[in-house]
């Protein structure tokens, strides 16, 4: 409630989540008095699926984009180029399809399409780990091409893109999906009061905080007026006791915070 968000780009949801639990959460008062909220769950994940969630506008679910699956031979492709130990992560892939899904949202009288994202974690620069980010970020750009056509309509991913080792991910994700077949431009978020992009942290690890969480967007077609990372431990007092927050609360509930973007489309 205190970031008061349209749209809500949500990774990592429980795989066992139903229809009925997601409508739950958005019914929670908190959210209620923000607006009435509509929603679509991704159906292909396993372990961990994703949502987007709409106040007060029309969405739609993304028809090719309701389970997230690999073009055929695409896994075993992979799994040609890694060593044997590592071969679970293609079984497992091949068993859960992508925790992803897609929904056209009405941005004032026309659509946008929002994609949320969740890559593999772990790993390092030509890592298997690595090697499959690319390779998700590859059937998730062509699932996105297959749902806009030949329209080409505005789309914006956001999520946890996990980049512990290449660029490559990132990259080819982005790639010609503007508007005008450009790639789509990197929000600049800070976290609040601070000059840092980390979007993660755990003092429970020995690794420093990094940026892992983007919002993507058509530069061509939208207008970013503002953006921030957003963790309760960054906030003053003032501003705790103004939103009814702990300064804790952010590191108790998750080791990502979230990224915000106020998006004016042309």
């Amino acid at each position: 409630q205190a970031l008061e968000p349209d749209v809500l780009l949500l990774d990592e949801v429980a795989g066992d989540i139903t229809p009925e639990g997601v409508h739950e959460f958005l019914s929670l008062d908190p959210m209620t008095r923000l607006g009435t909220w509509h929603f679509v769950l991704g159906e292909s994940g396993g372990r961990q699926r994703s949502v987007v969630a709409a106040r007060d506008r029309a969405i739609r679910p993304a028809e090719s984009m309701r389970r997230v699956d690999y073009a055929p031979g695409e896994l075993e492709a992979l799994a040609t180029r890694l060593p044997a130990e590592s071969g679970r992560l293609v079984v497992l892939e091949r068993e859960r399809g992508l925790s992803d899904t897609g929904a056209w949202i009405d941005m004032g009288g026309s659509e946008v399409l929002f994609v949320p994202v969740d890559l593999q974690s772990a790993g390092w620069a030509g890592s298997p780990q690595d090697l499959l980010r690319i390779l998700q970020a590859r059937t998730i750009r062509g699932h996105i091409l297959e749902e806009r056509g030949d329209a080409r309509g505005p789309v914006v991913l956001g999520g946890d893109l996990n980049l512990v080792g290449s660029r490559d991910p990132l990259d080819t994700l982005v790639a010609k999906l503007d508007t005008d077949e450009s790639d789509l431009t990197v929000v600049e978020a800070e976290r609040v009061g601070e000059r840092t992009h980390a979007t993660w942290r755990s003092a429970r690890t020995p690794f420093a905080p990094g940026r892992l969480d983007f919002i993507l967007v058509p530069d061509a077609a939208v207008e970013v007026v503002g953006s921030f990372v957003f963790g309760t431990e960054d906030l003053d007092r003032e501003a705790l006791r103004r939103f009814g927050l702990e300064s804790d609360l952010s590191e108790r509930l998750s080791d990502h915070l979230p990224v915000v973007a106020d998006l004016k489309f042309r």
